[in-house]
């Protein structure tokens, strides 16, 4: 009897289909779980944890490192946020580093406005995110 190992979690079923057709051509066998729970609503993919792409444990290698070179595994990840003088010559709508015009908010999990959410039954959005530039990776927040 072969052994499932969760290869990736994403949080949209079009994605895991991406990526299941993705190990697929490659020869990895994969099943999809949490697939058709996480049509029905859209709070579902949260609670059950996305939905999970399953390979066998012998190919779980393997798989990881196709989806590294795919890019939907980045080993790579800067966390590091930098910070960023705001005069009267920053262009806001650019990055200050590589000077692209592909920016915008990084999406992180802010735990103490989802609490607060929770409690107000109301959405209350999180307004100190990060700027992210999507062509260089740098983060940044202006400071005055």
């Amino acid at each position: 009897m072969d052994n499932w190992t969760v290869a990736l979690s994403l949080m949209f079923p079009n994605q895991a289909h991406m990526v299941q057709g993705y190990l697929e051509s490659e020869g990895i066998d994969t099943i999809l779980e949490d697939d058709i729970n996480t049509h029905f609503n859209s709070i579902y993919p949260n609670a059950l944890g996305g939905v999970k792409v399953l390979v066998r444990d012998e190919d779980l290698e393997k798989a990881l490192l196709l989806l590294q070179k795919g890019g939907y595994l980045n080993s790579e990840k800067n966390n590091k946020i930098e910070l960023v003088k705001l005069d009267k010559n920053t262009k806001k709508g650019e990055c200050p580093f590589c000077h692209s015009d592909n920016i915008g908010k990084a999406k992180s999990p802010d735990y103490i406005m989802l609490i607060a959410s929770l409690i107000l039954g109301a959405f209350i959005p999180s307004l100190r995110q990060p700027n992210i530039c999507f062509d260089c990776g740098k983060e940044w927040k202006y400071e005055k």
